[in-house]
């Protein structure tokens, strides 16, 4: 709020003044006057506020026994609004002219912030009364009541925010939680599968299988890709799908034989692959698991050469060989080494001549 003193002031005498507004529709005239006490350019203060014309009357005045020690200023704010201020160290009250010709008093809250507003645009302070305090303190306490209420509304809204946003993450902690139990739940359900299809294997009769060189190999029998469920390690026949049930071969024929290799990762392949086979029964003297190179008079080796696997006649001793009958270009003498490596060497018209050791990745047998 700004306030100022009004322009358009007539002068009656030097000590007295009036100003005249339309207000609501009517003619009002403030009087003014300035008291002998007050310098030559002493402010005017407010005598009377009367209505002119057919129902003239008085509207207010001023009270000596009253308004003892009291400045009844005059000012009016940016609107032209026109107020009466009692002002004794401090504003005591404020009368808006306005009000004084409509008859309508203003709100007691409204006057107390009208009082506050004139106080601090006259760079004053208020003063009030017992019963303004009794009010302000009511209004004060209403206003902390309203500030309470609308941070509990605050609070509240919080908190069912909140409430909310806890929820959306419970649900979606619960639905990554059934997610992981279901991913589990298929995990465990396979893993049990396998490994009832793994005891279902090994409870299968072990069959005995030979290549065309005789290399022998047992093993348990499988069909298709059932290989896959067993440990590292494990021999295995490979056979004709109609040659198996529940409790093992009853007819068909071997595909192929090996073991099974497992490494880091879940990699799962087949090593040591044996075909061209067929059954044997138990009258084959040499154990499946034996891998010792046993050779008599005459046995048949398989030699991996610069990555390809060659079949080669094996002998003893070179002797051995030349007394033979079978003769080849190429052929295996003695016994491995350590490291299961066998030397080969080439026949050419007539002469032996060697060309390496060479790894033997089967066993040998006696060929009758």
């Amino acid at each position: 709020m700004n306030l100022r003193m009004p322009a358009e002031i007539d002068g009656i005498s030097e000590e007295r003044k009036k100003i005249e507004r339309n207000i609501s529709g009517r003619k009002v005239v403030v009087n003014t006057m300035r008291p002998h006490s007050a310098p030559m350019d002493g402010e005017h203060l407010v005598s009377s506020v009367a209505l002119k014309g057919g129902s003239a009357r008085n509207l207010w005045a001023f009270q000596p026994t009253r308004m003892k020690k009291t400045l009844v200023r005059l000012r009016e704010d940016q609107d032209n609004n026109l107020y009466i201020i009692m002002d004794s160290f401090g504003i005591n009250e404020v009368i808006p002219v306005a009000s004084l010709v409509s008859g309508k008093k203003m709100a007691p809250g409204e006057l107390l912030e009208l009082k506050a507003k004139v106080a601090w645009a006259m760079n004053s302070s208020p003063r009030y009364t017992e019963e303004e305090r009794v009010i302000l303190n009511a209004i004060e306490r209403v206003e902390k009541e309203k500030e309470a209420a609308a941070m509990q509304a605050i609070k509240a809204k919080q908190k069912a925010e909140e409430e909310a946003e806890a929820k959306r993450k419970a649900e979606i902690t619960a639905k990554a939680r059934a997610e992981r139990k279901a991913k589990e739940a298929e995990i465990m359900s396979k893993k049990a599968k396998r490994l009832r299809k793994r005891s279902e294997i090994m409870s299968r009769e072990a069959v005995t299988v030979c290549n065309s060189l005789g290399y022998r190999f047992t093993g348990k029998p499988v069909t298709g890709d059932e290989w896959k469920v067993l440990e590292d390690g494990s021999r295995v026949v490979s056979v004709d799908p109609v040659s198996v049930d529940s409790h093992g071969i009853k007819t068909g024929r071997p595909l192929e034989a090996f073991t099974v290799e497992k490494k880091g990762g879940g990699e799962c392949r087949r090593v040591k692959i044996l075909t061209n086979l067929r059954f044997v029964g138990d009258k084959i003297g040499m154990k499946a698991e034996s891998h010792d190179l046993h050779v008599k008079s005459r046995s048949n080796a398989l030699v991996d050469i610069e990555g390809n696997v060659i079949e080669l006649p094996h002998y003893p001793s070179l002797k051995e060989y030349k007394s033979g009958s079978e003769k080849a270009e190429l052929v295996a003498i003695g016994k491995k080494t350590k490291d299961d490596k066998i030397m080969v060497f080439r026949m050419e018209r007539g002469d032996f001549s060697p060309i390496g050791i060479f790894p033997a990745i089967s066993e040998a047998v006696i060929v009758n």
